[in-house]
């Protein structure tokens, strides 16, 4: 009996050794790089600004992720590259309605809305710590 615990001590051993470093591969394609495409279209006269946070890790908030910030005319399109991204857009000036959508690199849609009236801002967001992606109306804050 004593042999087969040291056996199954090693094999536990071993079990975990090779776990580990499954998931430190995980953890390093977890880092994976995805470009992103967020387009906002409307009406010329439409002005749009906003803000995007690009994650360096799909599963958590860092103080290393990067943050892009944006007002100009619709339409516009801003690419951008990173593990996860959320974007935040809100009509500043003009009539009309602005759609915004984001995509990944392959040109696949993973979030959009059309909105039309100035109250609101609309978040757009791919799969990330907060869960799936999506878009979503906010008030302003």
């Amino acid at each position: 009996m004593m042999v087969v615990g040291r056996n199954c001590g090693r094999s536990l051993f071993l079990s975990v050794a090779v776990a580990a470093t499954f998931l430190s591969a995980a953890a390093l394609a977890d880092e994976e790089i995805i470009p992103y495409r967020l387009e906002i279209t409307g009406n010329i006269h439409v002005r749009v600004a906003g803000s995007c946070r690009i994650l360096k890790s799909a599963h958590r908030l860092s103080s290393d992720d990067r943050w892009v910030s944006f007002a100009d005319q619709a339409p516009q399109q801003f690419d951008v590259s990173g593990a996860a991204v959320v974007c935040v857009v809100r009509k500043v000036k003009g009539d009309g309605s602005m759609t915004v959508t984001l995509r990944r690199g392959d040109g696949v849609p993973i979030a959009y809305y059309t909105l039309a009236t100035r109250g609101n801002q609309l978040r757009v967001r791919s799969i990330g710590p907060w869960g799936v992606g999506g878009a979503k109306v906010l008030p302003m804050p």
